[in-house]
């Protein structure tokens, strides 16, 4: 039990209050026992030092005496009837409190008040079972009654016991749940990634062969080896200067075929105009068909080769395809230095404007 509060008004019970707390303090101790005579230091407000210790209380005692009912001011008002009054603030207080046990104790011969005589906030003191403490068996009475208190600190002890055991048990179940909660959570997370592992080893096993195991001759770069392009992308990869000449020379002769308006005329300013047109149409031609998803002009259909992105594998685009196309005639413009230079680089898969945009030729 936390402690007990005495609760009288000195004009009319203070000899006894004293008695009784002598009782309880050789039973409880000074520390748990609480009158306002000897616990309000001198400079304290009474009234919140009274409120402080009435909440570290689990019994108030209310002395009545005989006059308690009839106590009055200097005015000649009833003291009860004071909203002020000191001991009629700590029984409203002490009543008010749902887990504080409010005990009546008679003395003096005083009589339980009706509930006419009790103003609104202290009529529930009515229906407190009172003790009752007669002078002349003031030491037995007083016994009595500690031991009721015993009973019930006895019962309140169990009772607070069990309350701590149920959240003691309610903090470990929750525990328990958070504890599994991160279990499975780091379970889920080690099983993921075992899952994106087993991924990625899948992947390395189906994986096409690197680059280094290629024929040196004809191998493009390694990244070109990154993506599927059919069933044995080695088969893909074989493509031979005849094909890329044959594919050429088919294209050349459309070149060709759209150059002869310019070579029929006489004039040479006319003849440079045609001549541009049909170059540009042929950029054009080649812009269009490399760029497509085939990735294929009229040669390189004919001689089975397609045009494709390095890295993907996939149609290179036609803001690609254009400039390469470009790139091929400004090329055709430095011819011998252009066959010079891919003769020593013996890749005919990636020639120099196959390099500058990302592309590689495969085989269909």
């Amino acid at each position: 039990m936390s402690g007990i509060f005495l609760s009288y008004r000195r004009h009319d019970s203070a000899g006894w209050a004293g008695r009784l707390y002598e009782h309880l303090v050789r039973e409880w101790g000074p520390d748990r026992v609480f009158i306002d005579i000897d616990a309000i230091a001198p400079g304290d407000d009474f009234r919140e030092a009274i409120a402080r210790t009435m909440h570290t209380c689990d019994v108030v005692i209310v002395v009545i005496g005989p006059n308690w009912i009839s106590a009055r001011d200097q005015a000649g008002n009833r003291r009860l009837d004071d909203e002020s009054d000191t001991h009629r603030q700590e029984v409203a207080a002490a009543l008010a409190a749902a887990d504080v046990r409010v005990i009546p104790v008679l003395v003096g011969g005083a009589s339980m008040p009706t509930l006419s005589e009790l103003p609104g906030p202290l009529q529930e003191l009515r229906y407190r079972n009172a003790a009752i403490i007669e002078d002349r068996r003031f030491g037995s009475d007083a016994r009595d009654l500690l031991d009721a208190l015993r009973e019930f600190a006895e019962n309140l002890a169990a009772q607070r016991a069990d309350e701590e055991a149920k959240r003691a048990a309610e903090q470990q179940a929750a525990q328990r749940a958070d504890e599994e909660a991160k279990r499975a959570a780091e379970q889920q997370a080690a099983q993921r990634a075992a899952e994106q592992q087993a991924a990625q080893r899948a992947v390395r096993d189906t994986a096409p062969q690197s680059a280094e195991r290629l024929p040196p001759p004809s191998s493009p770069p390694r990244e070109a080896v990154s993506w599927a392009g059919g069933p044995d992308i080695r088969e893909q990869l074989g493509v031979s200067w005849g094909s890329r000449f044959g594919a050429a020379l088919i294209d050349g002769m459309i070149l060709a075929f759209l150059f002869v308006p310019a070579f029929g005329t006489g004039d040479v300013a006319v003849a440079n105009v045609l001549a541009a047109v049909a170059l540009a149409g042929w950029v054009a031609y080649k812009t269009v068909q490399d760029g497509s998803a085939r990735g294929q002009t009229l040669g390189k259909r004919v001689l089975g080769i397609r045009v494709v992105d390095l890295r993907t594998g996939g149609p290179i685009g036609h803001p690609r395809a254009a400039v390469r196309a470009l790139l091929l005639v400004a090329l055709l413009f430095l011819c011998w230095l252009f066959l010079i230079v891919e003769f020593f680089r013996r890749n005919p898969q990636q020639l120099l404007h196959d390099s500058a945009v990302g592309s590689i030729i495969v085989k269909t």
